[in-house]
């Protein structure tokens, strides 16, 4: 605590007001080269409204002989780690992972960190929010049949099939598709169903009988800057909750991470967002195919998102967790 707080007096690390030996009592984990310590990483807890539970907001500082060798990732990695064995003994606080706000304007460039912090949303002051939940951590679901932890009697027996190959099979896919919407009642009887059969995407079959639909739509998402993909599934009840849902989550999410990974057009998606509601809302923040809760809809519906690898943040001169 001591050379930290050292640390901090000889680098005019902390802000006007700031108490050394009170900063000192947040440490987590310290990055020392030999016998000078290069770095220090701090955290409170205080809860993130977004998410509706308690994290541990991260703040790094690394002193100017150690920039730029990537120690703030491994801050990030190592402190991460030691909070979750914290919060894992101790279950009563409900700490659900890390955070961070970025006020560093050379970090930030990409959604997704190598520590694992995902961007998901700005300050009103523009600064990046991130953050990273726990491995162990569950969501208070009320209804978690649908955990997506284990398949039901549907069994996994199922056949994916991706729209967009052929007009002769996908005239007749979107055809079959607004027949099985209609016997499952997925929509209010005078729905026209040409609009949700145009963005179909994909459909799932257990042999000759269709059990799921997805479908694709380009939303602008304000609160995250950029533009991504709307997945909305529909699965037939006797197949929900066997991961049947995940499963088309997660080749939705590759074959439209290679299409955009693969085009020189900037308006294409940053990313797959998608919205879970009743039996479809899962206990795990981040779902069995890597969509991360990123907050809530109305009905506390869950919003979930899973960005491309290759997207990019646009350079607005801000950056990570503090330096106060």
């Amino acid at each position: 605590m001591r050379d930290a707080m050292e640390m901090w007096q000889a680098e005019g690390a902390l802000p006007e007001g700031v108490d050394p030996a009170e900063r000192a009592r947040e440490l987590v984990i310290a990055i020392y080269d030999g016998e000078m310590l290069a770095g220090c990483l701090t955290a409170d807890f205080h809860p993130m409204r977004e998410l509706e539970e308690k994290f541990a907001f991260a703040r790094s500082f690394i002193r100017p002989a150690w920039r730029g060798a990537r120690l703030t990732d491994r801050l990030m990695i190592d402190g991460h780690a030691e909070l979750g064995r914290w919060a894992a003994a101790n279950p009563q606080e409900k700490l659900a992972g890390s955070a961070a706000i970025y006020q560093n304007a050379n970090l930030g460039a990409r959604p997704v960190e190598p520590s694992g912090l995902t961007l998901i949303g700005f300050t009103g002051k523009g600064l990046q929010k991130r953050v990273l939940w726990f491995d162990h951590y569950r969501l208070p679901v009320a209804d978690d049949m649908q955990a997506q932890e284990a398949a039901s009697d549907g069994g996994t027996d199922w056949n994916l099939t991706p729209v967009g190959v052929g007009v002769a099979r996908d005239r007749a896919l979107r055809e079959e598709a607004c027949r099985f919407w209609r016997e499952a009642k997925a929509f209010a009887p005078d729905t026209d169903l040409s609009d949700p059969a145009a963005a179909l995407s994909m459909v799932a079959h257990d042999g000759e009988e269709m059990i799921a639909t997805s479908s694709l739509r380009m939303i602008r998402v304000p609160a995250l800057r950029r533009s991504f993909a709307m997945l909305r599934c529909f699965v037939a009840p006797r197949w929900r909750g066997t991961g049947l849902r995940e499963a088309l989550a997660a080749e939705n999410f590759r074959l439209a991470e290679a299409e955009a990974a693969n085009s020189d057009n900037a308006a294409l998606p940053a990313g797959v967002l998608t919205i879970c509601s009743g039996g479809d809302r899962s206990p795990l923040p981040v779902d069995a195919a890597g969509f991360l809760l990123a907050g809530y809809a109305p009905g506390r519906d869950q919003v979930r998102l899973r960005w491309f690898g290759h997207a990019k943040i646009p350079d607005t001169r801000l950056g990570l967790s503090a330096l106060g």
